[in-house]
């Protein structure tokens, strides 16, 4: 492009040389020529600039974390002449992609991508580049827009029963034998319909089969399901937790047909009602987001609650110290790293298979 413009100017500073020099009419027919050109091909770019619509096919997008997506951004140029070069530089990337778009014609430029972990991200386009016919002038456009990608985790959908069962540290579960003040009457088989919270872990991994508790009293279905993160946890170990939660309530909506998640915001937990896969994605994206607890966030959660936390820190520790009113009715979820922690939860634990490794 910079070989392109010193041609230029070195050709239209021999043209304006050579009519100072020799003053003929040829001389001038060319300067007359090579000037219209010029401004005409830079009135064209003026006009595709400031006529052109530009922007992501999708505001926001949910993708599938370690899985392939595809980025669009659409270009129209409603005049009747071609932009016959445009580059767009992503802020991501170092090198820019170029490509042309056609007289009252539509680009639509794909970008290939893939997020590795669970999250939202943002993928900003620093600059969109117009350059004119000669490909002399160029006109640039700042922030022309940005995505939003939703990385959710990975849902097994036909294997979420055995992806789970595999999931769980069954070992090292304390069993509870009372729920709501009712004791356990009988062990069956899980049937569609059948609490999540009433799963007989260690039972199940032996038998290859989900086998549930039954309890003399009727149990109640206010429940729901909470994520405490820690900024400070391994990535691996957050996607693991995440993506069990996730396959844990969409086979609840499966068989109960809905489910609450929570957010939590300081001290309060937002409840948000699920009665879709949609739903699901968009709980997590806010649990990404907005999900920030306090010590006494915990609090707000009905009694029987799920609570996954990637790591049991000192904040969650407290908060447990805290439920003790609920303490037969809370399930923490952990990593299986944090087994051999001294400082046990006074609520029940079900360890994680994650995979990580410990740091402490």
């Amino acid at each position: 492009m910079i070989f392109r413009r010193i041609m230029y100017f070195v050709l239209l500073y021999a043209v304006i040389t050579y009519n100072v020099l020799y003053r003929t009419y040829d001389g001038f027919i060319m300067l007359v020529f090579v000037v219209s050109a010029s401004l005409l091909s830079f009135i064209m770019l003026m006009l595709s600039r400031f006529n052109l619509r530009y922007g992501f096919r999708q505001k926001t997008i949910y993708v599938t974390r370690a899985g392939e997506h595809e980025i669009r951004y659409d270009i129209k140029n409603v005049m009747p002449f071609p932009l016959t070069r445009v580059d767009m530089k992503y802020e991501s990337q170092k090198k820019t992609q170029s490509f042309t778009v056609g007289a009252a014609n539509t680009a639509i430029v794909t970008r290939k991508d893939r997020r590795q972990h669970c999250g939202c991200y943002f993928e900003n386009i620093q600059r969109i580049t117009l350059y004119d016919f000669f490909r002399v002038f160029g006109m640039k456009i700042k922030n022309p827009g940005v995505v939003k990608i939703v990385a959710l985790p990975r849902l097994f959908d036909v294997n979420t029963e055995e992806y789970i069962d595999g999931m769980l540290c069954v070992d090292n579960e304390s069993s509870r034998l009372a729920l709501k003040g009712s004791e356990v009457s009988g062990i069956r088989e899980y049937a569609p319909g059948d609490s999540m919270k009433n799963i007989h872990h260690k039972l199940s991994s032996r038998m290859s089969k989900l086998m549930v508790k039954e309890y003399a009293a009727e149990e109640g279905s206010d429940d729901g399901f909470v994520f405490i993160d820690d900024d400070s946890a391994q990535p691996d170990v957050r996607d693991s937790m995440l993506e069990f939660m996730y396959n844990v309530i969409y086979l609840r909506l499966k068989t109960d047909k809905k489910a609450t998640g929570y957010i939590l915001k300081g001290t309060a937990a937002a409840p948000v009602e699920i009665t879709s896969k949609e739903d699901i994605d968009n709980f997590f994206e806010r649990v990404y987001e907005e999900n920030e607890a306090d010590e006494q966030g915990l609090n707000d959660i009905p009694s029987g609650a799920f609570v996954f936390a990637v790591s049991f820190t000192e904040k969650l520790y407290r908060s447990c110290l805290q439920l003790r009113g609920k303490a037969n009715n809370i399930v923490l979820y952990l990593p299986d790293i944090e087994q051999s922690r001294k400082d046990k939860p006074d609520v029940e634990v079900v360890y994680i298979s994650t995979g990580g490794e410990r740091d402490w």
